[in-house]
């Protein structure tokens, strides 16, 4: 693209157009990601929160197991399009399933750790509530980063200060006094964060279906293998929570992954970031039209200041994409 085409209005015209479908996925992608809160709260209701992690992650891997063969072919056909010969194509397979087994390990592990803490928060913590800490990952990330040597802009800076005060209308009560499961699902936020940037890191080696499916197979596995040593396992209990499980297990991980890898190709990383982080509004919504939850006023202050937080803190990643910055790809409520 030209300079002049920048200031065409028909190329501008067709380049909205064209985006389009990916903005309506990622606001789709939002919508689900907030409202899988509520199934997770449901979820808690009848079942454990490490067997509900357990069923929801394998049936995220389950669901998204039919790409791995769209991949699988879509590679072959580039190697057959390059010429590649067979001994060279077995050793690039041998190379690729052994990063793709140390990425599922070290990602299903990070996604295993926030998960049984955002899981085990939920218990007591509203939908809405547990939305917005979560969604402090999105600063903590960059923040992370700087430990690695990667540069945080001041608007970061600005959104941790506003994100900081948001958390404390949200989380602090009385006398300085602060509820356990928020602290429960504040710890989620910070492993969520070093989760993302594992698999930021994973992502680099392994595509990212693949890794979808190995870190959703792994963290289920480890869920369920805590669930059978400390939690009791009823199938009747199960078939109650089967709606929440499923939502959460097949829409939220399989679907809702779907849509962000569409959603996110070809459109402005910093616009995608702040649309998928309107899942926790979406949080806030489905608590109040599910289960009925309300916020106080302050409450709804400190959340006004989270979401201008993650705004904020957002604004100016498209310019340090290329060096100094972890891009946003991996949702929390998976």
């Amino acid at each position: 693209m030209t300079r002049s085409d920048l200031h065409s209005p028909n190329t501008n015209s067709k380049s909205v157009k064209k985006r389009f479908p990916n903005v309506i996925f990622l606001f789709l992608c939002a919508i689900i990601w907030g409202f899988g809160f509520i199934a997770q709260r449901l979820g808690n209701q009848h079942v454990g929160p490490f067997t509900f992690n357990g069923i929801r992650f394998l049936l995220g891997a389950l669901t998204v197991s039919p790409l791995l063969l769209v991949v699988r072919r879509a590679e072959e056909k580039e190697q057959r399009a390059a010429g590649i010969s067979a001994s060279e194509s077995r050793k690039k397979t041998c190379s690729t399933r052994r990063a793709w087994f140390i990425g599922s390990l070290f990602c299903g592990l990070a996604l295993f750790a926030g998960a049984s803490f955002q899981q085990i928060g939920l218990i007591s913590t509203e939908a809405g509530k547990a939305g917005f800490i979560t969604a402090l990952y999105i600063i903590l990330v960059p923040l992370i980063g700087l430990l690695l040597g990667k540069r945080v802009s001041w608007n970061v800076w600005i959104g941790l200060v506003l994100a900081v005060g948001g958390l404390y209308l949200l989380m602090v009560e009385g006398d300085f006094n602060v509820a356990t499961s928020d602290l429960i699902i504040l710890i989620g936020a910070f492993l969520w964060a070093l989760h993302i940037l594992a698999v930021d890191h994973h992502t680099e080696k392994v595509d990212g279906i693949r890794l979808a499916f190995g870190q959703f197979l792994v963290s289920g596995l480890l869920s369920f293998s805590v669930a059978l040593a400390r939690e009791q396992i009823s199938w009747l209990a199960i078939k109650e929570a089967l709606l929440p499980l499923l939502f959460s297990g097949v829409i939220v991980a399989g679907v809702a992954f779907t849509f962000q890898v569409l959603g996110q190709r070809g459109t402005n990383p910093t616009l995608a970031a702040l649309i998928m982080s309107l899942e926790a509004v979406f949080a806030v919504i489905g608590g109040i039209l599910v289960l009925n939850e309300r916020m106080s006023s302050r409450e709804w202050l400190g959340s006004a200041l989270m979401l201008i937080a993650l705004i904020i803190a957002q604004l100016k990643f498209k310019e340090q994409k290329n060096a100094n910055h972890t891009p946003i790809t991996q949702n929390p409520n998976i």
